[in-house]
């Protein structure tokens, strides 16, 4: 899977969900919008992001995390 570089359109500042698969969802949905990942990988990427988080939390802190 590539990676997608921290850009200003990448960054979400004010998310409407509260629970992480929301979070996931918002995100790669964010993404597909932006035409930065194709629909067809939006489930894939959303099983790998759940499965990764399962491993090791990416929580910072303060409502801050970088999955």
């Amino acid at each position: 899977m590539d990676t997608v570089d921290i850009r200003p359109r990448t960054v979400i500042g004010d998310l409407k969900s509260t629970d992480r698969s929301g979070v996931f969802r918002e995100l790669v949905s964010h993404l597909v919008d932006m035409k930065l990942l194709p629909q067809d990988q939006q489930d894939p990427v959303l099983t790998a992001l759940e499965l990764r988080e399962q491993k090791l939390t990416t929580a910072i802190g303060n409502s801050l995390a970088l999955p």
